[in-house]
């Protein structure tokens, strides 16, 4: 064996050892909470970038509910209405499964992709924004349909993910901020958005998130928005 065929055979070892490595790291500290790694305190319990990945979150957490109840809508709803509330006592489990942005036709689609997950689901309540009715937009970044076409995380998303630089530097920042308990915003087991402080968690008033987001001289209800809502039933 030559020198070159001695080189090519340790650059190959040494790239498969490093994604072996990356892989690895990326799926115990599963800074999506899409796979099935253990959770440990302090190390990868929280998973602060599922805030800013919702889409890709529930997709893949609402498969291993069991609700009876869900909560559909934005990010009012994920963030403004907590499924142990005592008052949803009667109607539990319940799940949250608001995204953020979320338009009329992306709600639809996630509803659809619940009942096929959900046997047990008996209830949907739905919130619904002004500014919803007038969005034009069929679907915002972070939406896939082929995501919703399985019951599991497909083969396109597993790679993407797990071989990913940002998927790194999302675990690395998991990993510092878990470490030092300095997560300020992260979702509960039942889709609840959570928010923290130096103090600990808070809750804002359902109130707070009320707050309108239309511009009422330039309102205008969008077809395509309406079209899909009535596809909600």
């Amino acid at each position: 064996m030559n020198t070159y065929q001695r080189f090519n055979y340790w650059l190959v070892g040494l790239a498969s050892s490093l994604s072996l490595l990356v892989l690895g790291l990326n799926w115990f500290i599963n800074p999506y909470g899409v796979t099935n790694s253990p959770k440990v305190k302090g190390v990868n319990w929280y998973k602060p970038a599922t805030s800013d990945n919702t889409r890709l979150y529930k997709a893949v957490a609402l498969t291993r509910q069991n609700a009876k109840t869900i909560l559909l809508g934005a990010s009012r709803i994920e963030t403004g209405i907590n499924p142990d509330y005592s008052g949803l006592k009667q109607y539990q489990p319940v799940y949250n499964l608001g995204l953020a942005g979320a338009t009329i036709y992306e709600q639809r689609r996630y509803l659809e992709y619940a009942i096929s997950n959900q046997p047990n689901l008996e209830m949907v309540i739905l919130g619904i924004d002004f500014w919803l009715i007038a969005e034009s937009q069929k679907t915002k970044p972070g939406f896939s349909e082929a995501r919703l076409e399985n019951q599991r995380l497909n083969f396109i998303d597993f790679v993407q993910i797990n071989y990913s630089l940002n998927t790194l530097i999302e675990s690395k920042d998991a990993l510092i901020e878990n470490f030092n308990d300095k997560v300020y915003q992260y979702h509960n087991e039942n889709g609840l958005i959570v928010n923290r402080n130096q103090y600990g968690i808070y809750a804002k008033s359902f109130t707070e998130f009320l707050a309108g987001q239309v511009n009422k001289e330039n309102y205008q209800i969008s077809q395509l928005a309406l079209d899909n809502l009535r596809l909600i039933k």
